[in-house]
């Protein structure tokens, strides 16, 4: 076990500092007494309480919890059965990715309002860190898959 932990010191560092920041930030964000505006009627900084999923649809419950968890373990049995892990950019997007999993996996089982959303733009539903790092972790595994794929 000690010689996995070695081989992947990037990965789980990268992991639970992206984990770090998206609760550091969300706790800030909770924090908020008004939005602050950044860029005006465009980009503001607010507290959100998201109880669905994506976007907001709506999902809520035990049957969100249980279906997220289901999806995380797929997700790391395809990532380990599927995936060259020995290569750093591997190890740098599920780093990434897992994060921004994990991160809005510690809110929905922690927090009885559901998942903290700050990052508004005023087209767009409000957002988060780990959203963000869902969102790169997914796209830039689309986008670049043939480096990342079987051994």
């Amino acid at each position: 076990m000690h010689r996995k932990l070695k081989e992947n010191w990037l990965l789980i560092a990268i992991f639970f500092l992206c984990v770090t920041l998206d609760q550091v930030t969300k706790y800030w964000a909770k924090g908020l007494e008004s939005d602050i505006e950044i860029i005006p009627d465009f980009f503001y900084f607010s507290f959100v309480e998201n109880k669905g999923i994506a976007f907001g649809i709506p999902f809520t419950g035990l049957a969100q919890k249980i279906s997220s968890l289901i999806l995380f373990a797929v997700l790391i049995y395809f990532s380990w059965k599927s995936l060259d892990i020995k290569k750093t950019k591997t190890k740098v997007l599920l780093g990434v990715l897992f994060s921004g999993i994990v991160g809005n996996l510690l809110d929905r089982f922690l927090r009885p309002g559901g998942v903290i959303d700050f990052i508004d733009f005023s087209f767009f539903p409000a957002f988060n860190l780990a959203d963000s790092f869902i969102s790169v972790g997914v796209f830039t595994f689309f986008i670049f898959h043939e480096k990342f794929l079987a051994k």
